[in-house]
């Protein structure tokens, strides 16, 4: 287990967050990536971009975007306005609208953002940072809002007299009785719920900030992450897109971690392999464990479980297990900081291992790292390694009883090896 690392077969998860109020992050990791994310006002339809530059729409009981529209257009935003008519900006900055799945080109501006109010007010910056408003098919200058200021980085409307925006140094004001009245901070993305009239952030530190109105102070929501870069709000949901492009919907009522007992638990291996496509075993040794990185008040220190040792899973050659044949699956899966990946298996080893570890009031939660390590080989006539392998996942990061995985596979012969391992941690003190 601490030998030193041959080659690392799956990038490391170690989502460097900021500690929080209340650990235990409340942002599920949702299928796909994105660089826009919008949610229609008129029904709750969420529409994102991809990677490609392509407008997909959320199929909520399939759980999972789809293709949204002309796919000949490469997208850089997307809006919705509130009769559900999906608003794009390409990426050479023109402004398009969708018309019976096709997108029609609206001229006379270069852009980056759309943004429409819940009265159907179509807003954008032109190329100068300067507001403009669509009227009557023109883009016509807004030049009281536009008095004195030296343009925007982004502009969102409450209705046709309310506005807020970030100035260009990112200054958060609020428009109100024909002026700018200076508000609190100066955060990075700002996001508007209709529903309620209540103004989103991202803040400087990446996390989820609410506006509070009646306090005029930013609060920071809890369990946010703090490695975002967009949000989108509708009624209450919301809607991120992380750093890498991952999406996140977030869940207020999500369990969060706080000082005590965990388990950690490694719940099966699964395998595929042409051995088992003709119902043979094939058989897997080598080590399993967990360890725990955390900072208490004396500094850095490494944790061992209180009722064992760190390895969960320990066979040698003479004594491997057998990966018994089970009816050809697959399994989609997600893993936070990861890509979307889809799981091969054609057999199944139940491991049912598992560990305690102690968490007390000295140790700062945000620091805490569990950090899994594995040395697997399958025994054959030539036995195939498949090297050392470890995976870390901050405790702030985590979805309680949610399984993650390791995979790995290696080649030998004219035959290749898939297998993934499955754990899972949980408070339970």
């Amino acid at each position: 287990m601490g030998r030193i690392m041959k080659k690392l077969i799956l990038p490391l998860l170690c989502l460097l967050i900021s500690a929080v109020t209340s650990y235990g992050q409340r942002f599920e990791l949702m299928n796909g990536f994105a660089k826009d994310i919008a949610i229609s006002s008129k029904d709750g339809s969420i529409y994102m971009i991809n990677r490609a530059g392509k407008v997909h729409k959320y199929n909520a009981a399939a759980q999972k975007f789809e293709p949204f529209g002309s796919q000949t257009k490469a997208a850089l935003s997307i809006a919705v306005d509130p009769n559900g008519i999906v608003y794009m900006v390409s990426t050479n900055k023109d402004v398009h609208i969708d018309v019976n799945g096709r997108w029609n080109f609206i001229p006379g501006i270069k852009t980056t953002e759309v943004h429409i109010d819940k009265k159907g007010n179509i807003r954008a910056l032109d190329s100068n940072g300067n507001l403009r408003k669509l009227f009557q098919g023109k883009w016509t200058m807004q030049s009281l809002v536009n008095r004195n200021t030296s343009g925007f980085n982004q502009v969102l409307g409450q209705d046709s007299k309310t506005l807020f925006a970030r100035f260009k140094d990112n200054a958060f004001k609020q428009f109100k009785g024909g002026q700018w009245i200076n508000l609190n901070g100066k955060p990075l993305k700002i996001a508007f719920d209709e529903a309620t009239n209540t103004v989103y952030a991202v803040g400087r530190n990446k996390g989820i900030y609410r506006w509070n109105a009646s306090a005029q102070k930013w609060n920071l929501l809890q369990g946010t992450r703090k490695d975002l870069m967009d949000v989108a709000v509708h009624k209450g949901q919301i809607w991120a897109i992380g750093n890498m492009g991952d999406i996140y919907k977030y869940n207020p009522k999500a369990q969060q971690m706080t000082h005590g007992k965990y388990r950690v638990s490694i719940t099966k291996i699964w395998a595929m392999a042409g051995e088992m496509t003709i119902g043979e075993n094939i058989r897997l040794y080598g080590t399993m464990g967990f360890r725990v990185n955390a900072k208490g008040s004396s500094g850095p220190m490494v944790l061992g479980p209180i009722n064992g040792t760190p390895r969960m899973f320990d066979h040698n050659r003479d004594y491997p297990v057998a990966i018994s044949p089970v009816p050809y699956s697959d399994f989609e899966y997600k893993n936070p900081g990861e890509i979307y990946e889809l799981v091969l298996y054609n057999g199944e080893y139940k491991v049912q291992a598992s560990r305690d570890f102690l968490f007390t009031k000295d140790l700062d939660l945000s620091s805490i790292v569990f950090d899994f390590q594995v040395d697997m080989s399958q025994k054959r006539l030539v036995d195939m390694s498949f090297d050392w392998t470890r995976k870390q996942v901050r405790l702030e990061n985590l979805i309680p009883n949610k399984e993650y995985y390791v995979s790995f596979s290696k080649v030998a012969g004219i035959g290749r090896t898939n297998v993934t391992i499955g754990f899972k941690i949980e408070k339970i003190d």
